[in-house]
């Protein structure tokens, strides 16, 4: 176990010799990406977070209908109607010459 800059690492250190273990206590007292390693600290806490500090989930911002639903239901089963960025282009295109053509 290394202790650096108040934070604890362990790294298996059995079969290196001790250069290699100077060189693993280098890297982690100047840090992995070349600035000093500090410690994030969390200045707010609470015993009882509500339900908006929770961690979101892919179901935090569901309508309320989806709760009540029997799956599978067609409604909420049926994919919605794919637009490629192709088809927008040749759209595109498209009105840009009937624009020109009739301007």
């Amino acid at each position: 176990m290394i202790s650096v800059n108040g934070g604890d690492e362990y790294i298996n250190t059995h079969n290196l010799n001790g250069e290699e273990v100077a060189k693993w206590v280098e890297y982690m007292q100047r840090g992995r990406s070349g600035y000093p390693v500090e410690r994030l600290r969390k200045y707010q806490h609470t015993d009882f977070p509500s339900i908006r500090q929770g961690p979101w989930t892919p179901w935090t911002h569901q309508h309320p209908v989806v709760n009540t639903v029997t799956f599978l239901a067609e409604k909420l089963s049926a994919a919605p109607p794919e637009v490629t960025g192709t088809t927008q282009l040749l759209e595109l295109c498209e009105q840009l010459e009937k624009e020109d053509t009739s301007g």
